[in-house]
């Protein structure tokens, strides 16, 4: 109880990544904690290849403590070679709405759903060609995931 959580990232690939951190806590209440700067564009979420960044830092100006609800919380760890736009958005969107300009956010369950399907279109949009045209072919009314363009990273706490 009252311990101080930080992630610290590092990009060992030859290309840059961007990145999303997004913590579950034991009562099933999401919290998006990077990005967590909600005014500036997708860039902020780009980590360059071979650097480190630990979230939150001291400018974030919010902490990750361990406290109440008691039981597993879970970090999850997005990342990708291409932007993620449209969820990107859709997590600004949400951060106006609530006043926000910087700090984690708690999209509601609805919201939760949109970011969801969101950042599934950033990644089959950049599975079927998108920005790098690779041209990838999978038939209308089903979505791709190029793994060779995300990972993503399950943290039990």
């Amino acid at each position: 109880m009252g311990t101080q959580v930080a992630f610290e990232l590092e990009n060992q690939e030859s290309v840059p990544l961007y990145v999303s951190i997004l913590v579950i806590d034991a009562a099933g209440e999401m919290a998006v904690i990077f990005p967590n700067d909600w005014g500036v564009s997708e860039g902020a979420t780009l980590l360059p290849a071979g650097e480190k960044r630990t979230i939150p830092s001291q400018e974030d100006g919010f902490k990750l403590t361990v406290g109440e609800p008691f039981g597993i919380t879970e970090a999850l760890i997005i990342t990708s070679t291409n932007p993620l736009r449209t969820s990107l958005k859709a997590l600004q969107g949400i951060a106006k709405r609530g006043g926000k300009t910087r700090g984690p956010i708690a999209p509601k369950e609805d919201e939760f759903l949109d970011v969801t399907d969101k950042l599934l279109s950033d990644l089959d949009t950049a599975t079927r060609g998108g920005l790098n045209m690779e041209g990838v072919k999978l038939p209308t009314g089903v979505r791709g995931v190029d793994t060779n363009k995300l990972a993503a990273m399950a943290i039990a706490i």
